[in-house]
């Protein structure tokens, strides 16, 4: 019987938390974590719907536990570092993103055009 409470234990401490937040209150909740000062400085790379639609979720984010800020925080992080693996530029990335925009046809005029760089 000690077995199965200690496998329990360890399956429940295997499972991974996520956060129950919609995507968009997520991206409110890394902004109000960052502060004013920070979250300014991104706003200003955002486009004005953008900021529209973000600034509404903040307005209506109310009240995050830090136990469910963390959640959000630690998922954010995780993809900042799956991210961080297409965050060197580079010709081959610029051509990969110029396919997948465009499809083959035009991406390779456009290739063309920026192989003389």
């Amino acid at each position: 019987m000690e077995e199965n409470k200690e496998s329990k234990e360890t399956k429940e401490t295997k499972e991974v938390k996520e956060s129950k937040l919609t995507p968009e209150q997520k991206a409110a909740a890394v902004v109000v974590s960052l502060g004013a000062d920070k979250a300014s400085k991104i706003y200003k790379h955002l486009s004005e719907s953008d900021i529209e639609r973000l600034t509404i979720e903040v307005a209506k984010l109310g009240h995050i536990s830090p136990d469910e800020m963390e959640l959000v925080l630690d998922e954010f992080y995780k993809t900042c570092l799956t991210q961080k693996v297409v965050t060197d530029g580079g010709m081959e990335y610029a051509r990969a993103v110029l396919e997948k925009a465009f499809g083959k046809a035009q991406h390779n005029r456009c290739w063309i055009s920026c192989q003389n760089l």
